[in-house]
């Protein structure tokens, strides 16, 4: 059995720290060709909701490629999409929020921030993982949530469940790609791309389909409020 969870979230070009899409996507042909000489009975691979061959933003290109290629294989498999996950030591987007809650007295939403997402909590992965191992069916899977929200409405939530008071404004996403280039500066770590605004407001990490996890987003705040973005997780420097 093969949990393959490799990937790589932007392309990044600097020195001996070298890695993107491209690269993930050759590595990740490596680990199935790898799985295959070594007889492995079957590959369970994490790819993304809306994975298409189509995207102009190549995390999702690279996503649907991957994705043919175990479908073309006579490997035995199971492809899991998730959506935004939240949960777990080392989440990015959803404690890097808080952390912004927690330091700016005003936080900006791309446009009207009235796009749609599905949060699935990490440990619903990792179960829908585990679940479709015991089948031999080759299936794709769409691991969304019980809850969906707006954006906007998901960062209101998130400063009330902090019990932070703050201005939420809509920003025009060349404003919010340069906000977030200056704090990538200070922070020495890339912040936001700009292909991550248009996945979230084109709702790529939206699916419409039925809820696989069980693990309320809403109740999962409540519970972490406390301790939600008290630090933040630099991606980057966790890449190098």
């Amino acid at each position: 059995m093969l949990y393959n969870t490799y990937w790589v979230r932007y392309d990044y070009r600097r020195g001996e720290h070298d890695f993107g899409y491209q690269l993930a996507v050759e590595n990740t042909r490596i680990l199935f060709d790898c799985a295959r000489r070594a007889e492995v009975g079957r590959i369970v691979h994490v790819s993304v909701a809306n994975a298409s061959g189509y995207s102009d933003w190549d995390y999702f290109r690279g996503k649907a490629l991957l994705e043919k290629d175990l479908q073309e294989s006579e490997l035995s498999h199971a492809i899991v999409r998730p959506t935004v996950v939240f949960g777990g030591p080392e989440n990015v987007l959803i404690n890097n929020i808080g952390w912004l809650l927690r330091h700016l007295p005003v936080f900006g939403v791309f446009g009207r921030g009235d796009y749609r997402l599905t949060p699935v909590h990490v440990e619903d992965v990792a179960r829908a993982c585990v679940d479709t191992a015991k089948d031999d069916r080759n299936v794709i899977l769409d691991a969304v949530g019980p809850e969906t929200f707006t954006y906007r409405e998901m960062i209101h939530l998130m400063a009330d469940a902090m019990g932070l008071r703050r201005l939420i404004v809509p920003i025009p996403d060349p404003v919010a790609l340069l906000a977030g280039r200056i704090l990538g500066l200070l922070l020495r770590d890339i912040v936001i791309t700009g292909h991550e605004i248009a996945g979230i407001r084109n709702e790529l990490m939206y699916t419409g389909t039925d809820p696989l996890g069980t693990i309320s987003f809403t109740e999962w705040l409540h519970s972490e409020a406390d301790t939600l973005g008290r630090r933040y997780t630099n991606d980057l420097e966790r890449r190098r």
